[in-house]
């Protein structure tokens, strides 16, 4: 009997109306907010356990919370994912900069990844600890084996496929092992990775030019932050990004030292949202006041919330 294929990320269903943040995070919400100056604090988290991914109906969920929450001196998004969609990642930067009136940073306490890492890009600060984590925004698109499927990177696919259609011009010879290795290939598809690519960093371009780079131009950007979307430079998707690489880029990084108080109720606050993120929900969008929870995939629903 052939073994089960694996499951694509799970997109996620909504659970409930917006309720009130439990005790716990509230009270670490709010006492971030005083050491932040009063500024509002969201927290987004999404698992690293459940296979979910950021999707455009979050940046739905997290105007829901912002029309509920009161703004009083900024926005600060808590920020901790694996990444997603990013037309998705765009909507949630949108978001933020209306309700914020243009006052947007995020939080990193861990990892903000992909396309978390491009929602980063969109606002004025970035605030990072010596172990927090920044990431390539180079797509990653599913391809499907008889094995199962995989993410490969998108440029990858389409560096490799155009190299063997150069090959292939070229040859004097048999042409046919190229041809046979192009048929693999699908050349509608390899147009939609290359546009896909084309949006990445269209989009994290024009993040940046709405915040921390505003004075820079759309050439200049891309080649300063070119670490990011460049996967010949990272080698892999997931390879870390961490203070020292993103300042090197010209991001408006904060450091948080490891030993300060700020850094510890950050710390306590990832530790406490994380938990919940794997045992009992994929994804939160919590305020001092209210909370947004998504479920996990139906077989995957495991815990208690703490």
């Amino acid at each position: 009997m052939p073994a089960a294929r694996p499951r694509p990320p799970f997109i996620g269903e909504i659970l409930g109306e917006v309720s009130q943040t439990p005790d716990v995070r509230q009270t670490l919400i709010a006492e971030l907010e005083d050491m932040l100056g009063g500024r509002t604090v969201v927290c987004f988290f999404t698992s690293f356990v459940f296979p979910v991914m950021i999707v455009p109906q979050d940046a739905d969920i997290l105007e829901g919370v912002l029309h509920k929450t009161p703004l009083r001196k900024g926005l600060t998004l808590v920020i901790d994912s694996p990444g997603g969609d990013a037309l998705a990642a765009e909507a949630i930067i949108n978001v933020c900069r209306s309700y914020s009136q243009g006052d947007f940073e995020v939080i990193v306490p861990k990892r903000a990844k992909s396309a978390a890492t491009m929602v980063c890009l969109g606002a004025n600060k970035i605030w990072m600890g010596e172990t927090s984590e920044l990431g390539p925004v180079d797509p990653q698109v599913i391809v499907h084996t008889e094995e199962g499927w995989s993410l490969e990177p998108a440029q990858e696919l389409v560096e490799g496929y155009k190299a063997l259609v150069r090959q292939a011009t070229a040859a004097k010879g048999r042409v046919e092992p190229y041809l046979q290795q192009l048929a693999k290939y699908d050349a509608r598809s390899v147009r939609r990775y290359e546009r896909e690519h084309d949006l990445a960093k269209s989009i994290a371009v024009n993040a940046l030019q709405t915040g921390m780079m505003k004075k820079e131009t759309k050439a200049a950007i891309e080649k300063t932050i070119k670490l990011f979307v460049d996967p010949k430079l990272t080698l892999a998707h997931g390879r870390r990004i961490g203070v020292e690489m993103a300042q090197k880029a010209g991001l408006c990084v904060e450091r948080m030292a490891i030993e300060g108080d700020l850094w510890n109720k950050v710390l306590e606050l990832h530790t406490r949202a994380s938990y919940v993120v794997s045992k009992s929900f994929c994804k939160i969008v919590e305020s001092r006041e209210y909370a947004f929870s998504v479920a996990p995939p139906p077989e995957s629903a495991a815990g208690a919330t703490p």
